[in-house]
């Protein structure tokens, strides 16, 4: 169930990317359309905190290979 609920996420991210929007409707979009695939089985599914810094680590990483987050950011910063 876990890995099918990152899958939809990673896919949703994805897809909002590669529409090509601002960077202020990505983040928007993203917010609306794809956190909430996480965020509304957050309380039924226990994640441990290993799972979810590598669902971080893939979101800076998708981002990263679409220019919108820089590679050498602050990580510590951002948690």
């Amino acid at each position: 169930m876990e890995e099918r609920l990152k899958n939809k996420y990673t896919r949703k991210l994805r897809m909002i990317l590669k529409l090509e929007f601002n960077a202020k409707n990505i983040i928007t979009a993203t917010g609306v359309l794809a956190v909430p695939v996480l965020r509304y089985p957050f309380d039924i599914i226990s994640w441990r905190l290993e799972e979810m810094r590598k669902i971080d680590w893939k979101t800076r990483k998708i981002l990263t290979m679409y220019k919108l987050h820089n590679p050498k950011a602050d990580i510590d910063r951002n948690m």
